[in-house]
């Protein structure tokens, strides 16, 4: 497919990296400096040029385009580039924003904005964090087949009783240990015992992936995660605690502006709103956020979002878990100890990613910003599944492949090597990004 993106940002050149060895890319950037900069960085085509000029986008041949993408930082600018496209050719059309009062409106009146599908980077990075507030070691979870498979990152911790394990030992009748990422290797093989410093990746029933992730984690976590501490009452602040009470969760949310607080009151009826500076020490120590189970930090700003992360570890959180925006800040959140670190516009290039590598496969995640994917198929007659055992179809592909699940007639099977695929199945398999496209084509 030839695919265009507008906007040479982090977005945009995060998109391009994970498409461009399968597909024709494009990037339109206004400014020159950036432009080569893209150029320098990536093997694609790099047009200078407004994506919101009709004329930049004749340049870019925007009528043999297949996928138009607005992958700007300014929300105007994307969705202006989707109805600019939309208007002079019939290319599917992708915008990236941050305000979900854009996303309402596009829902509710379908077709506005001239753009097919649009994606909230706050409320991504927001879902991420919902999805694993449960699971303290882990960095990462999708889902696949409409929820009966959960895939997970772990990250293995030198205080875990795992350290050591042959990767094989963590097998279990709903769970399959993938693949250990160790130093930018993919390890798969037998024999492979777990490090500190790794991170496992595990597929299998939510029940299963609940039960791995109480066996890897220290015993100085919390079994139930049950007090939640927000620090800042940024946008993705606010959508993770709305994903909190939807799972019957009642967090604490320090807010200092009273305005903010009386906004997020009205929306957030589960929450508990503390109006005070939330980067103020004695604050802290009185409300006891030191002895919460999670501590989510939520700023507008990295510089306080890293100043709150390290305060709620001088408080003595356990568990950490920061919204970062710009990439620069990572070494400072590692060097501070911050367990995780959620980045709104990287959750925003992995969904655009997934959905346009999506619609040659049910479902797509990106493993470890691109290293690897796993991949959902839906098993038809042509397939070379058919009739074939997960050891024989395993044995024709490359090395780093896993079946990592199935399910048949909506039930969860575990990928034993004498399992014979058929015609309907489901299939998640793991596969180093170098070869998933040839191993998509071939399934």
């Amino acid at each position: 497919m030839r695919i265009l993106i507008v906007g040479g940002g982090e977005v945009g050149t995060n998109v391009a990296s994970g498409l461009a060895d399968a597909h024709d890319v494009v990037i339109l950037e206004v400014d020159p400096e950036r432009a080569e900069s893209v150029r320098g960085s990536l093997d694609v085509l790099v047009i200078e040029g407004d994506g919101t000029s009709l004329e930049a986008l004749e340049a870019a041949d925007i009528e043999e385009t297949d996928i138009a993408i607005g992958a700007t930082d300014h929300d105007e600018t994307n969705l202006a580039v989707c109805g600019t496209v939309s208007s002079t050719s019939d290319t599917f059309t992708i915008a990236q924003v941050t305000k979900q009062t854009y996303v309402r409106t596009w829902r509710n009146t379908h077709g506005t904005f001239g753009a097919n599908y649009l994606v909230n980077s706050r409320l991504r990075a927001a879902q991420a964090i919902a999805r694993i507030v449960d699971l303290p070691m882990a960095h990462d979870l999708e889902t696949f087949a409409n929820g009966r498979v959960q895939l997970v990152e772990f990250e293995i911790g030198a205080e875990s009783v795992v350290v050591e394990t042959p990767l094989d030992e963590l097998r279990e009748d709903e769970l399959v240990p993938v693949a250990v990422l160790r130093d930018g290797a993919i390890l798969t093989a037998n024999g492979v015992s777990l490090e500190a410093g790794d991170r496992l990746v595990a597929a299998g029933t939510e029940r299963a992936v609940a039960a791995c992730s109480e066996r890897i984690t220290p015993e100085r976590y919390a079994e139930s995660i049950d007090d939640v501490v927000l620090l800042g009452g940024s946008a993705t602040a606010e959508h993770v605690a709305r994903h909190l009470e939807s799972q019957g969760r009642s967090p604490r949310m320090v807010v200092e502006d009273r305005s903010r607080a009386n906004d997020l009151r009205a929306d957030l009826t589960e929450t508990t709103l503390l109006v005070h500076d939330p980067t103020d020490p004695s604050f802290l120590e009185r409300e006891h956020v030191g002895d919460a189970d999670v501590v989510l930090v939520g700023f507008d700003d990295d510089q306080r979002g890293l100043l709150g992360s390290m305060l709620a570890r001088q408080q003595g959180a356990d568990r950490t878990m920061t919204i970062v925006d710009e990439p620069e800040y990572d070494t400072l959140f590692e060097a501070a100890g911050i367990d995780v670190a959620v980045h709104p516009r990287a959750e925003a290039a992995e969904a655009i990613s997934r959905f346009t590598r999506g619609r040659n496969a049910e479902n797509v995640a990106i493993v470890e910003r691109g290293v690897a994917e796993v991949f959902e198929v839906a098993v038809e007659s042509s397939s070379l599944l058919v009739d074939h055992t997960v050891n024989e179809v395993e044995d024709t592909l490359p090395e780093s492949v896993v079946v990592c699940a199935l399910t048949r007639d909506g039930d969860y099977h575990h990928p034993h090597p004498s399992i014979t695929f058929q015609e309907g199945d489901r299939v998640v398999a793991f596969a180093s990004a170098d070869v998933s496209d040839e191993v998509l084509s071939r399934l």
